[in-house]
């Protein structure tokens, strides 16, 4: 018997089939093949997860805390805002500067999250004030000033907190965080008891620099008022100037120039404020700037 071509190549196709679905189904069903229609995600690696600042708006979990970082439970009951449990344990004997995998100490998370009287608590019981945290070197002022817990810093510092130091690895005082974040009565608390107001960090970003960036004018005010550097440059030429001309300050713009800005420095690529400005379409900076570097070349008068 005979097969043509085409009845030859049908016939084979069917027994390709045939095995190929004796040999994957049992496959899939042992090891549940998706469907077309669902995406195939990539395999997720197991690792210990890297710290990162906890958001303190979030609802705190206990099993959280402790899957992750097996954290004492001192440090369980600061992050959670729990007085009572505080109080037990502290009379219970646990030692108050007992530290979590990072080095963080019950009074750095009590800063940290704003617990004021936890963090009362914790002093009157004889918490170390300047310990830094192993991980990244932040302290609990440090922490304060970046997340705006006045009441917080004010107290630290009254206590003894050390107001210049600086964080581990990009070197970022109470004073830049404070400034960085706009919490102006902190940077005000800070100045009045010795912060050095033109500490930079690692890559030379000065407290004005921070305040500059974000549109903080009074910070700006206050600090150029405290004999912050207005020309400070950070790495790539970056200064007050320049950050607020690209960001659309125009208010602190007009303010850094009225106390003695220089128009005419330039970054590592040559570019001033106003080629700045021009490149994010600030027309009112443009404007500004462009009538006052035509006043300073003009040579007619």
């Amino acid at each position: 018997m005979k097969f043509s071509k085409s009845a030859t190549i049908s016939l084979i196709t069917v027994f390709v089939v045939v095995i190929l679905t004796i040999i994957i189904v049992p496959i899939c069903v042992v090891n549940a093949c998706p469907s077309k229609s669902a995406p195939i995600e990539a395999k997720k690696l197991q690792s210990d997860p890297p710290f990162e600042p906890y958001d303190p708006n979030k609802n705190i979990n206990n099993n959280f805390y402790g899957k992750i970082g097996n954290y004492p439970d001192l440090t369980l009951a600061v992050i959670n805002g729990n007085t009572i449990e505080v109080e037990n344990l502290i009379d219970g004997g646990t030692d108050v500067n007992v530290q979590d995998r990072d080095g963080y100490t019950p009074l750095i998370w009590a800063a940290f999250f704003g617990h004021v009287e936890i963090l009362e608590n914790l002093m009157v019981n004889a918490a170390t004030i300047n310990k830094k945290s192993n991980y990244d070197g932040y302290t609990a002022l440090i922490w304060a000033s970046r997340n705006g817990h006045t009441k917080i810093a004010q107290k630290l510092v009254n206590n003894g907190a050390n107001v210049n130091a600086a964080t581990k690895f990009d070197k970022y005082t109470s004073l830049i965080d404070a400034s960085l974040a706009g919490n102006f009565k902190i940077v005000q608390i800070l100045i009045e008891n010795g912060a050095n107001v033109n500490a930079t960090t690692k890559d030379g970003y000065s407290a004005l620099l921070w305040a500059s960036r974000f549109g903080h004018e009074d910070i700006v005010t206050y600090l150029v008022d405290k004999k912050g550097d207005i020309n400070v440059q950070a790495d790539h030429g970056y200064t007050p100037l320049i950050f607020a001309a690209q960001y659309g300050h125009d208010e602190i713009v007009t303010i850094l120039l009225n106390l003695g800005a220089n128009i005419k420095i330039v970054t590592e690529d040559k570019l001033t404020a106003l080629d700045f400005a021009k490149r994010n379409n600030h027309e009112q900076i443009i404007k500004y700037l462009t009538s006052l570097d035509f006043r300073i070349n003009d040579t007619s008068k």
